[in-house]
C-alpha cells in the first residue's frame, strides 16, 4: 500500500511540472531571451575592440549591463535543467519503484517553483526608475526611544533583505540615539533593479492581506514578525487582515480575532482557540520534561 502512495506522489509531481512548463516557456518569452543572448554578443564584441578600456566610466557601465544579461541567461537556463532532472527523477522512480529520491523531488519542485515566482516577478518591473540603485533614508523623528528602537529594526529588516535576494548596501550616514536603536540612517541599495523592488514595500496607512505569512519561519522569527506587524499599525497606520495559527501572530496586541472553524463565525479571544488549547496542553504534558 505504501509503494502505491509513493508512486501517486511521483505521478502528482509529475503532473505539477507538466502544468508549470507552460509558464517556465512564457518567463523566456517575457526575458526576451533571444534578445538577450544577441544582446550579450554584441557586448562581448565591444569588450574585444581595440580601446575599450581607454574610457573606464563608458567600459564600466558595459562591464556592468554584460554581467546583468549573463546572470539572466543562465538564471533561466538553471531553471530549465532543473525542471529536466525532476522530470527525470519521477520517470527514474516510476521505472526502478524507487522511492528514495522523493524528498529531494519535493524540495527541488519547491525550489524551482520559488525562483520561476522570483523570476516573474522581476519582468514586471519595467518603470522607469525600475533597473536603478535606490537610495533609502530612515528617519526616527520625536518618538522617542520607541521611535528609534523601530528605525533600527526597520534598517535592519531592509539591509537582511537586501542581502538575502543578492543585493548589495552601503551606508552613507548612520546615527546611533542615546539610550536605543538610531536617531537615522541613510544608505545605497545597489543591484539590478534595487529601486524596483524597494519602492514596492510596506507603505503607510495601507491596508495588507497576508495568507500564512509564519510559513518556513522559526519561532524567533514569528515573534520578530509581529513585533514588526504591531508597530507598523502603531507607528505607520498600516492594517492586516491575516490569516494564520501562529499563536505569536494571535497574540498580537488590539487583535481581532474571527474563529472560522465555527459556525456561525464568532470573534474569540487567542487564548479560546482550539489549536492554542492543543498547544498548551501539550507544553503543560512536558512541562517536568523542560525543568
Amino acid at each position: 500500500m505504501r509503494d502505491v502512495f509513493m508512486n501517486i506522489e511521483f505521478d502528482v509531481y509529475k503532473q505539477k511540472l507538466n502544468d508549470c512548463r507552460g509558464a517556465l516557456d512564457g518567463l523566456a518569452q517575457s526575458l526576451n531571451l533571444e534578445g538577450l543572448k544577441n544582446e550579450l554578443e554584441r557586448l562581448h564584441a565591444m569588450q574585444e575592440a581595440p580601446g575599450f578600456w581607454d574610457d573606464p566610466e563608458k567600459s564600466q557601465k558595459i562591464v556592468v549591463k554584460t554581467k546583468q544579461a549573463e546572470n539572466k541567461i543562465e538564471r533561466y537556463e538553471n531553471m530549465v535543467t532543473a525542471w529536466d532532472d525532476l522530470m527525470t527523477i519521477c520517470e527514474m522512480a516510476a521505472e526502478e519503484d524507487d522511492d528514495s529520491m522523493l524528498d529531494e523531488l519535493k524540495e527541488g519542485f519547491a525550489n524551482l517553483a520559488n525562483e520561476m515566482e522570483s523570476c516573474r516577478l522581476e519582468t514586471l518591473l519595467t518603470g522607469k526608475y525600475d533597473k536603478n540603485n535606490a537610495i533609502m533614508g530612515f528617519q526616527a523623528g520625536a518618538g522617542g526611544t520607541e521611535a528609534q528602537d523601530w528605525c533600527q529594526m526597520l534598517y535592519r529588516m531592509y539591509t537582511r533583505w537586501a542581502e538575502r535576494h543578492g543585493f548589495t548596501y552601503s551606508i552613507m550616514d548612520y546615527q546611533e540615539a542615546d539610550e536605543a536603536g538610531i536617531k537615522s540612517a541613510t544608505i545605497m541599495i545597489e543591484g539590478e533593479n534595487a529601486y524596483g523592488y524597494f519602492a514596492e514595500k510596506l507603505r503607510g496607512n495601507a491596508l495588507y492581506l497576508l495568507d500564512e505569512p509564519e510559513n518556513s519561519l522559526s519561532a524567533e522569527r514569528q515573534m520578530e514578525l509581529s513585533r514588526f506587524l504591531e508597530d507598523s499599525a502603531r507607528f505607520y497606520g498600516c492594517q492586516f487582515i491575516i490569516s494564520t495559527h501562529s499563536p505569536f501572530l494571535l497574540a498580537m496586541k488590539g487583535a481581532r480575532i474571527y474563529d472560522l472553524d465555527t459556525t456561525p463565525v464568532e470573534v474569540k479571544k487567542w487564548t479560546e482557540l482550539s489549536n492554542v488549547k492543543l498547544y498548551h496542553e501539550f507544553f503543560e504534558a512536558h512541562r517536568s520534561e523542560f525543568d
